[in-house]
Formats: C-alpha cells, structure tokens, sequence
C-alpha cells in the first residue's frame, strides 16, 4: 500500500474519531438538557403543589378563625342588645362561649407565632430538672373527660424509676397536648389509648399509642411537615391548622431528641419521641 493511501486512511480514521468525539459530547449536552428540563418540570410541578398545599392552608386557617368568630360576635351582640331579658344563667353560658372561642383563637396565633420561630432560628426551650413521669400523668388526666365522652380509656404505663431530668416542662407537655388530643379525636368509641415512658440508653423515650384507624403509608412521610392536617375518613369532621405535629417536631429536636410513627399492633398508630437523659 502506498504511503499516500496509509496518510489518507490516517486522516479518514481521524476525522471519524472527532466526529465521534462531537457525537459524544452533543449526546452528553443533550443528556444534560433533557435532565434539566425534566427537573425544572418536577421543580414546577412541587412548587405547584406546595402552593396547592399553602392556598388550602390559608383557607382552613379562614375557616378556623371565622367560626369563633362568628360565635364572638353572635354572643356579643346578643348581650348588647337583650342584655336586660337575659338571666344570669344565659350571659354567663354566652361569655363562657366567648372564652372558649377567643381560647381556640388564641391557640391558632399562638401556633402561626411558634412555627415563625422555629423557621427563623428564634424558638428557644427553657430547660429545668423535674420528673416527666408527673407531667404524662397530669396531661392524660386532663383528657379523661374528653375521652370519657367517647368511651375510650388511657392508660398510663410509666416506668416508675425514670430519673428526674432536664428538659422544658412547658414545652413538653405542648408535645403531648397535641399527641393526646389527635390520639383522641381520631380513636373511635370504646377504644384506648395508652402512654408509656421508659429509659432506652440515654435517652428517655415518651410513646403514645392508640386504638384508632392508623395513618396510612402515603401520610406518614408528611406528617411532621407545614400545610399537612391529620385527617380520617371515620372523623371528616376533625380539624386543626395542620401546624401541632411541626411545632412538636421542633420542639423535640430542640431538646436533642427525635419524634416518629410507627404502626400500633394490632392496629391504631403509635407516635414516639425521646429526650436525652444527660446535656449535650
């Protein structure tokens, strides 16, 4: 073969290697815009639904605050204008709705106050040493009532020798406020629930478990996250500002710990938090 047929062979031979070169990294490029045009699609699409999320939010919370609202106001007006044809028995059944639904209002600002905390860095606990034992029990006697009406029993199964501690009892017992009364509402007629403490490690570990439907495997990775509201098909009627579990979560990682879910076997759900037993 002649020199001028191995250098023209030579060159074709490189020519096809840049044009597989260019062929290579254009795929590459193309690969690269197809990967971004599919995640700026999948970003569109949660920005989507975290603004279907948040416009649902906003209506509940206009909703959460009109009704007491609207009793505030009815009760009031009410007073104002037959306060005179009133018995004693009436106005004060009429203020006590007021109470109950400033109450409620309270709660709601007090909720939307603690989650701004939590995001911008300012929420703060207050540690001081007691008995967390004292606090399960004086908060599950404090839905007794509520739970009485339904037929559901709470057992308390403390572990007796837990050592006192430090952790934030106010803050605490926020956590079990919303555990407890969540455990209620959504526990159907003759059900229970139970609350028990123990010591794992060093770490202090709170369990509250009931009898009820459970949450479903779709539900429980959004739990702990703004905008998502309890809900059962059993219990439509059940609401809240979806922000309890949040500020809880919060709560629970200021104090070093860790909340989750777990199925209650047989059946129901069984939420968990931990304390650390020692400072940091």
């Amino acid at each position: 073969m002649s020199a001028y047929a191995v250098t023209l062979i030579i060159i074709e031979s490189l020519l096809l290697l840049v044009l597989l070169i260019f062929f290579i990294y254009k795929s590459v490029k193309l690969s690269h815009l197809i990967n971004e045009v599919i995640l700026l699609r999948r970003n569109s699409e949660k920005q989507n639904q975290v603004q279907r999320e948040r416009d649902d939010f906003l209506a509940m919370l206009v909703h959460e605050l009109r009704s007491p609202l609207s009793v505030m106001k009815g009760a009031s007006d009410l007073m104002l204008k037959d306060a005179q044809n009133l018995s004693k028995e009436q106005i004060e059944t009429l203020l006590n709705q007021i109470k109950s639904s400033s109450s409620g209002m309270l709660n709601i600002v007090n909720d939307i106050l603690d989650i701004s905390k939590l995001e911008s860095g300012k929420f703060e606990i207050v540690k001081v040493k007691g008995n967390i034992n004292q606090i399960l029990i004086e908060e599950s006697a404090y839905y007794v009532p509520m739970a009485n009406s339904k037929q559901i029993k709470i057992n308390n199964n403390v572990d007796e020798k837990l050592p006192e501690f430090e952790f934030d009892p106010d803050r605490v017992r926020q956590v079990l406020k919303n555990l407890l009364s969540n455990a209620v509402k959504f526990t159907a007629e003759n059900g229970s629930i139970e609350l028990r403490s123990e010591l794992r490690g060093d770490m202090v570990t709170v369990c509250v478990c009931d009898t009820g439907d459970g949450i479903t495997d779709d539900m429980k990775h959004k739990l702990f996250h703004k905008f998502v509201q309890l809900n059962n098909h059993n219990h439509t009627k059940e609401r809240g500002t979806g922000l309890g579990l949040v500020i809880a979560k919060g709560i629970v990682e200021a104090h070093g710990g860790n909340i989750w879910i777990e199925d209650n076997n047989p059946k129901g759900s069984k939420f968990v938090f931990t304390l650390p037993l020692r400072q940091a």
